[in-house]
């Protein structure tokens, strides 16, 4: 404790800089702790904790005024929404959130960045150079979350979404006939475009928390360490004492498997004895012959008969 006080009255003006540094640092960061706080849904825990609130609130009332729509269909959009206002609520918490951690961010390291080359002049002592290093560590963690976390992007994403539901939403209860001819079409169609947001919506969350997951790839590193060929691709198949063939998988649509290259059964003959005939090997193939003989006449047995000579 002697020695940090020494150091302190060695260096007073930076050990109060770098007091400044660290209060202002945490009291920026307040308002995004605020964010990641706010529920989803009223607490019974948190009575003064204000839930995520969607725009606009009155959608059972703008659905009961609508001329365009029967009962029946208001039913249904009622309930639609009903289903769907936990997503909204969701996307407009994490866009709200990575809007102030992008806030935060980009306010310190736009400080930072000339500050850090002014400093570097004026340094003499151990709490100068404390100051400094704090600097640098601070802006150093914001630029790696910044380009890993990306919440920019991420904000942009959550936004477009809400956005481009509520496009449709009022879309739906002005025109109508733009979805289709008739009820049940557009009720389909009006369906079909919200699914496709929540699903570009789930996505963007399944990439900020793993930024690195790339489906398609993984599926290839996967494919590739088990020696998995793509669906369509042709399989040589060799069997001992018969002409090497192609097989080709097929996709059964009805249960959805890939089914396996044609069956190879091969059946061997005992070896002929001393003038004897020359036994035959027996290839029951399901699926086109690949035939690499030289001879025209070989050729022509094997193709009529799925048989080959034994070398």
């Amino acid at each position: 404790m002697t020695e940090i006080t020494a150091l302190i009255q060695s260096e007073p003006v930076w050990a109060i800089l770098i007091a400044i540094y660290l209060v202002a640092a945490l009291g920026t960061f307040i308002p995004v702790i605020q964010a990641y706080r706010v529920p989803i849904t009223p607490h019974p825990e948190k009575k003064n904790a204000k839930p995520v609130e969607v725009v606009p609130s009155n959608t059972e009332k703008q659905i009961d005024e609508s001329p365009d729509f029967d009962p029946d269909t208001k039913l249904r959009l009622k309930q639609h929404y009903k289903r769907i206002e936990g997503a909204l609520k969701v996307w407009k918490k994490m866009a709200d959130q990575n809007k102030r951690v992008h806030q935060y961010s980009m306010f310190w390291l736009t400080l930072s960045a000339p500050l850090v080359p002014i400093m570097t002049q004026a340094i003499d002592g151990p709490v100068s150079k404390l100051f400094l290093t704090l600097v640098s560590l601070h802006a150093a963690v914001l630029l790696s979350f910044q380009r890993v976390l990306k919440p920019d992007q991420a904000y942009q994403a959550y936004r477009q979404s809400e956005s481009d539901f509520y496009d449709l939403y009022r879309r739906m209860l002005d025109n109508p006939s733009a979805f289709g001819p008739d009820r049940k079409t557009q009720l389909q169609r009006y369906y079909m475009e919200v699914e496709t947001v929540r699903k570009a919506a789930r996505r963007r969350e399944i990439q900020e928390y793993f930024p690195t997951f790339d489906a398609d790839q993984m599926y290839n590193q996967l494919t590739n360490q088990m020696n998995i060929k793509p669906i369509n691709a042709p399989t040589i198949i060799n069997v001992p004492g018969a002409v090497p063939t192609v097989s080709t998988p097929t996709f059964d649509p009805m249960t959805g498997v890939v089914l396996p290259p044609g069956n190879v059964t091969a059946a061997a003959s005992p070896q002929p004895e001393a003038g004897g005939t020359p036994s035959t090997t027996s290839v029951n193939v399901t699926t086109t012959i690949q035939d690499n003989s030289t001879s025209p006449t070989e050729r022509g047995a094997t193709e009529g008969s799925g048989t080959a000579p034994q070398p």
